[in-house]
């Protein structure tokens, strides 16, 4: 996955475990990020501010298929349990398993083989 499409799934997921936030911290290059915008299991629709793109979503059967209109690709985000979800990104091909543990939301990329640690 890219590194703006984990983070993108990272503040989604951390908005659906609850929390009310604007802006992803990156642990592994210690970076803010701001993306702000409605979050909810009926949609999303967010504005990430340092790509200057939208991600939009709609809901499906038990979960999410979210559009990022600045790469033009699909991400599918299954949810599984509160705060726990895996997904598929169509632009890398790749599968993705997310955790929240509170503010703290935990991304295992399959691509990168490795786990990448953000704050929401």
């Amino acid at each position: 996955m890219k590194d703006h499409t984990r983070r993108s799934v990272a503040y989604v997921v951390g908005r659906l475990a609850g929390n009310p936030s604007g802006v992803v911290y990156d642990h592994e290059i210690g970076t803010r990020t701001i993306i702000a915008g409605d979050v909810d299991r009926g949609g999303v629709n967010v504005y990430d501010y340092d790509r200057r793109a939208r991600l939009s979503g709609s809901p499906t059967g038990d979960g999410l298929d979210l559009f990022d209109h600045g790469d033009r690709a699909h991400v599918q985000i299954s949810l599984r349990s509160p705060g726990w979800c895996v997904g598929f990104d169509q632009a890398t091909r790749s599968h993705f398993e997310v955790r929240a543990h509170g503010r703290e939301i935990e991304v295992f990329d399959f691509e990168t083989r490795r786990t990448h640690v953000y704050t929401v």
